[in-house]
C-alpha cells in the first residue's frame, strides 16, 4: 500500500534527521512511501510518470527518466533486505530546468555507482549478470549521486528537461 503526500513550504528535506536543503528555485517536492517490493515498481512509475506530466516534461525526457526509476527501483527492492520502506521523493529545480528523484531506504548500504559495469563489448550471454540497469541510467540519466547517510541508501538521480 503506498502513501503519497505532497509537502509544500519547505525549506528542507529531513530524512532520518538529516536535513536536505531546498532552494527558492525548487518546484513543490512530491514524495511517496512504499514496501520495496517488485509488486511496487508500478506504483513508484506511476507516481513519478504523473509528476512529470503535470510539470510538462517532454515525451522524450519521461521515457529515459521511467526507464531508469524502473531499473533502480527493481535493484532497490531486490537487494535493500533489512528495509521496511523505499521513499521516492522528486522536485524541479525551476533555474536549471531539471528534474531530480530521490530514493531513500534503510537497507543493507549498497553503492550502485561502485557496481562493475557490463563488459558490453561481449554479447550478452558471455556476460556477467549484473549492473545492466545502473549502466543504462548513468547513460540516460545526466547525473546520479549515492550516499550512505545515517543508516540509509540514498539515491539521487537528476535530467535536465528540454522543452
Amino acid at each position: 500500500m503506498a502513501l503519497w503526500i505532497g509537502l509544500t513550504g519547505m525549506d528542507s528535506v529531513n530524512i532520518k534527521g538529516q536535513a536536505f536543503p531546498i532552494s527558492d528555485r525548487t518546484t513543490q517536492i512530491e514524495k511517496i512511501s512504499v514496501s520495496p517490493e517488485i509488486e511496487s515498481t508500478d506504483l513508484v512509475i506511476n507516481f513519478i510518470d504523473q509528476y512529470l506530466n503535470a510539470i510538462h516534461c517532454p515525451a522524450k525526457d519521461i521515457w529515459g527518466i521511467l526507464t531508469s526509476v524502473d531499473e533502480l527501483f527493481t535493484n532497490i527492492a531486490r537487494h535493500s533486505n533489512d528495509s521496511s520502506y523505499v521513499i521516492v521523493y522528486c522536485w524541479k529545480n525551476i533555474e536549471d530546468n531539471a528534474v531530480f528523484i530521490r530514493f531513500v531506504d534503510g537497507g543493507i548500504p549498497f553503492n550502485p555507482l561502485l557496481a562493475e559495469e557490463p563488459q558490453m563489448s561481449k554479447k550478452a550471454s558471455d556476460r556477467k549478470i549484473g549492473g545492466l540497469g545502473i549502466y543504462i541510467s548513468k547513460n540516460l540519466m545526466d547525473s546520479i549521486a549515492y550516499e550512505y547517510l545515517n543508516n540509509m541508501n540514498i539515491l539521487t538521480i537528476s535530467k535536465v528537461i528540454n522543452k
